[in-house]
């Protein structure tokens, strides 16, 4: 058993090791697109000065790191829960260390309650930088959580009523951010 926890344990910090790298890049992308578009000052409301295909770019970057974290995910995991536990977990972390990084180097966010657009697919998602930063701690505790039970009484699947109020929530917090 210690092994299996020393596994358990190493595989949560090579992929926080990699979600922190991650936030990193996106963080200096998000930068270097701010002080092109930006060069006065970021602040939201945005005035929209991305050309079409600028914004298409942008969404195919987005969708790109979504990708790797569905695979960084895949690659890490055995069996579907693990590998769901880890995808929220990795975007979970990626997610914080995207927005220190931002305040490290920029001094944005000038507080939890600064608005962003935090996510342009389907369509753009805005709310206060607190409102991820809670989802995503809640997505953390609920990998964990997954992960070490499942682990622990070898489950292999949720029960239809644990994936529709996950599925619920979900899709609260995504019209939540969509109408936002």
């Amino acid at each position: 058993m210690l092994n299996k926890n020393k596994n358990y344990f190493i595989n949560f910090v090579y992929l926080s090791i990699f979600a922190i790298s991650l936030a990193f890049l996106e963080a200096a992308v998000v930068i270097y697109l701010r002080q092109i578009y930006y060069p006065q000052g970021f602040q939201f409301s945005l005035e929209v000065t991305l050309t079409n295909r600028m914004f298409y770019i942008e969404i195919l970057r987005e969708l790109s790191t979504l990708i790797i974290i569905i695979f960084a995910a895949l690659l890490s995991g055995q069996k579907f829960m693990d590998r769901f536990a880890y995808f929220i977990y990795i975007f979970a972390i990626w997610d914080i260390f995207y927005y220190i990084f931002l305040k490290l180097t920029t001094d944005w966010p000038s507080s939890f309650l600064t608005w962003d657009v935090l996510f342009l697919i389907p369509v753009p998602w805005t709310a206060p930088v607190l409102f991820p930063i809670i989802s995503s701690v809640t997505m953390i505790v609920i990998s964990i959580f997954l992960y070490n039970l499942y682990q622990k009484y070898s489950l292999s699947n949720l029960s239809k009523l644990e994936w529709s109020l996950l599925s619920t929530s979900a899709f609260i917090i995504f019209i939540s951010f969509i109408w936002g």
